[in-house]
């Protein structure tokens, strides 16, 4: 079952080439045996050949013109090695490459967030993105050598069978103690990568930090930043103990596996045909010279071999890393229930939150009993202080995480019950923590294909959230590159015209719930002003969500929860809050009175 369970993962990778480049594999496959064959014609059949000649005295037209073919089909054979090494295999390698990386890409964006709270996910999220950049390859090449092997292997074989059984299974003896010594030297590898991969994880971290600018802008104004690279060195300590302790066994077992061949192979073997060609006088110096040749061709491969099959093994463990994240259950649908699922409504439709419970370790709420009503096309404003759940909350409506209790009901069906990928157009959200994207800033803001109809909605919208006069200045308009991470000639925005161009999406798309989290914190007092009155024109038509640390902006909300440590707290309007004289009464008079300063 094990066994079966490496095949299949193995199995798994080649399919990739199946469905990308399906005559690669054949040809590859079909380079590999006239390899192989050519192999053993010019290491071992070139040989009897001559001795033959030698000893039966043919004529030698016979001899050169045999010679000669055997040349013409080599040079052919490495002229299509040169071609299929150089221009086919590139190209169709990095088409593999990128099919496998697309699909990583593809399923992270389909797990749920709960999964990114986990650093044992993340581990063998790293170790499967970096296994899928040389994986197929290795996979393949490993497969291929086999092949070679199997060819060689057998038709030297079968040149030996003529000469002596015992030199035979001297050899297979050998090779059979050096492949189980392989397999074990392959679980200790891959378990030497498992233990440092998280500390690899954290050694690319702090390459991050000290490349982007953000980072290093920020450390140069810090008067020292030795707790950084005192960590940095503590890391590094702790992988050369590793490897000093992985190391240990991993040299005991080479040198077993040498020891075995030397003494088995070299010794035992040249024993053997020197005793039968000068004591027994068995065999002639024609059978002793071929035979010499055959068993180092033979010893060779089969060494090959065990090589090759301990590196598909080893290939195969990270293949299944690769397999166990592709296989994380996640909001892909299958076409057997995608039936049985909801289509997501046309118009805002009521939400409606019942009982709702989450917690993020499994012990702590971060919510609890949160019991609220948002009505079709209503401005409803989230407010709190920090830690107050406001983000989770907003999160859990999303779908982000379904590890709930409680339900989310929209137009009165649970939300789970629609199609969750339906639902991902249904929803927008501009988060706090928004990200802009090293490409253009049309695909920024359309975030999709754009036809020459969507460039004036662009233009529209860029208008609308007042990055019209910026957008003069850019050298190539909308095919400006933003973010100077490739290319030289991009630019770099300000926080809040990085933050207009994110809301420029929203207002862009075409969901019927709009999720805004502190949507102004990067607008100047007037900005905020202008945007505030464009949430409410802009978006007249759909429900919005405001999450707010600014009270006043909130004020025209038509709706307004207060969460306090995970618990709803107060509702209502701002005019119904401030007569409470509650928590958001407090807040709203403090906030007024800094702002006044």
């Amino acid at each position: 079952m094990y066994c079966m369970n490496k095949i299949k993962s193995i199995i798994f990778i080649l399919k990739y080439y199946l469905k990308a480049t399906p005559a690669y594999l054949f040809i590859y496959y079909v380079q590999v045996i006239l390899n192989a064959l050519i192999f053993v014609v010019n290491s071992i059949y070139k040989l009897r050949i001559v001795f033959n000649a030698f000893e039966s005295r043919i004529e030698l037209y016979f001899i050169l013109t045999q010679l000669l073919l055997i040349i013409a089909t080599n040079i052919l054979l490495m002229l299509f090695n040169t071609w299929f090494k150089r221009k086919y295999s590139p190209k169709c390698e990095l088409t593999v490459q990128e099919k496998i990386q697309k699909d990583l890409f593809s399923k992270a964006t389909e797990i749920n967030l709960r999964y990114y709270d986990d650093n044992n996910f993340y581990d063998n999220y790293i170790l499967a993105l970096r296994e899928s950049e040389s994986i197929g390859k290795s996979i393949l090449t490993n497969t291929g050598n086999i092949l070679f092997n199997i060819v060689s292997i057998s038709t030297i074989t079968a040149i030996l069978f003529t000469i002596d059984l015992k030199i035979v299974g001297l050899i297979l003896f050998s090779v059979f103690l050096g492949f189980i010594v392989d397999i074990k030297i392959a679980k200790k590898q891959a378990n030497k990568d498992f233990e440092t991969i998280k500390y690899n994880r954290k050694l690319d971290y702090y390459k991050r930090v000290f490349y982007l600018y953000d980072h290093i802008e920020e450390m140069k104004s810090i008067r020292s930043i030795d707790f950084l690279f005192n960590d940095y060195a503590e890391t590094y300590s702790t992988l050369r103990d590793i490897n000093k302790q992985c190391c240990k066994p991993l040299v005991k077992l080479n040198a077993l596996k040498g020891i075995m061949e030397s003494i088995l192979t070299s010794f035992s073997v040249y024993f053997l045909l020197i005793y039968k060609l000068v004591i027994t006088k068995t065999i002639s110096i024609g059978d002793f010279s071929a035979s010499l040749s055959s068993i180092w061709r033979l010893s060779d491969q089969m060494t090959q071999l065990v090589g090759n099959v301990s590196g598909l093994y080893k290939g195969s463990i990270y293949c299944s890393k690769i397999i166990e994240f592709l296989n994380i259950d996640t909001l892909r649908l299958k076409s057997d229930n995608e039936k049985r699922l909801l289509p997501t409504p046309k118009e805002a439709k009521e939400i409606k939150i019942q009982n709702l419970y989450f917690s993020y370790d499994g012990k702590k709420n971060v919510l609890e009993d949160i019991n609220l009503t948002i009505e079709p096309r209503q401005k409803i404003a989230i407010v709190g202080r920090n830690g107050s759940g406001k983000t989770t909350l907003i999160k859990i409506i999303l779908g982000l995480y379904n590890n709930y209790q409680g339900n989310i009901l929209l137009d009165n069906e649970r939300i789970d019950s629609y199609n969750p990928l339906q639902l991902r157009d249904y929803f927008s959200c501009l988060f706090q923590d928004f990200q802009i994207y090293a490409t253009t800033l049309e695909k920024n803001i359309y975030m999709d294909n754009v036809t020459n109809e969507d460039t004036s909605r662009i233009l529209n919208v860029i208008k609308q959230v007042g990055f019209e006069d910026k957008f003069k200045t850019l050298p190539n308009g909308l095919q400006t590159i933003v973010l100077q991470e490739y290319d030289e000639n991009a630019i770099r925005l300000s926080g809040g015209e990085n933050q207009k161009v994110a809301l420029a999406r929203i207002l862009l798309s075409k969901s019927c719930i709009v999720i805004l989290d502190e949507p102004s914190s990067a607008l100047d007092p007037l900005a905020e002003r202008d945007f505030n009155n464009l949430l409410l024109s802009a978006f007249d038509d759909r429900t919005v969500i405001l999450i707010s640390h600014r009270l006043f902006t909130t004020q025209n909300a038509d709706k307004i929860f207060l969460l306090s440590n995970g618990k709803l707290e107060e509702q209502g309007t701002h005019d119904f809050l401030m007569n409470l004289n509650g928590e958001y009464a407090y807040m709203y008079k403090i906030q007024k009175e800094k702002f006044l300063l």
